[in-house]
């Protein structure tokens, strides 16, 4: 009975291992945040919206290791949501990152039902050290089982919410690097529980 709990204990260590996906990243930096002189950090900008679905946007670093971060934004009723916007809701998301190269390999949509899809998606983006680049909205949409995803440039109402939230970085002039949309069509989902 020894062996067998150890063996146990073994396999749940290996397995806990394996595990791909680190997150759900951290989606804030203080409002005194700014790069120290030799810092080989940068940071990614984002904002992620959608009507009554919790969705979850997925990236990793190329090339690929065990790191893989998302972010998440579930909507709350009871809650102000920091983007609201033609019905729908989200966030804003600043991510610290190390400079390189990192790709949205995935992205998701769950219905409060509990319907859930998560389509692969594949933009990539490099970022330099001490860079701040701005990527886009996500909008995340979708019915029953069908999902789409369009990147828009909200970057003027963003980078005024990044800059109020980052104040010390207000004067630096961020990249705009807009990631494709997937493909336009919805995507077939065969979701799930």
């Amino acid at each position: 009975m020894g062996n067998f709990k150890l063996w146990i204990g073994f396999g749940l260590l290996v397995l806990s291992g394996c595990s791909a996906i680190n997150g759900p990243a951290k989606t804030k930096v203080t409002t005194e945040f700014h790069f120290l002189e030799n810092s080989n950090n940068a940071l990614v900008v984002f904002s992620q919206v959608s009507k009554k679905s919790i969705n979850r946007i997925y990236l990793r670093p190329l090339p690929l290791n065990k790191l893989s971060l998302y972010t998440e934004f579930e909507p709350n009723r009871w809650v102000a949501a920091e983007i609201e916007q033609d019905g729908y809701q989200g966030k804003l998301v600043v991510l610290m990152l190390p400079a390189g190269e990192y790709e949205i390999y995935q992205w998701q949509r769950q219905e409060l039902s509990g319907y859930l899809a998560n389509i692969p998606w594949g933009a990539r983006f490099k970022l330099e050290p001490k860079g701040v680049m701005y990527l886009g909205r996500f909008v995340i949409d979708g019915e029953l089982n069908k999902s789409t995803l369009k990147v828009e440039d909200q970057s003027t109402s963003d980078l005024a919410q990044f800059k109020t939230q980052v104040p010390r970085l207000a004067e630096s002039n961020p990249t705009l690097n807009l990631l494709p949309s997937p493909p336009s069509n919805p995507v077939q989902d065969k979701g799930g529980f």
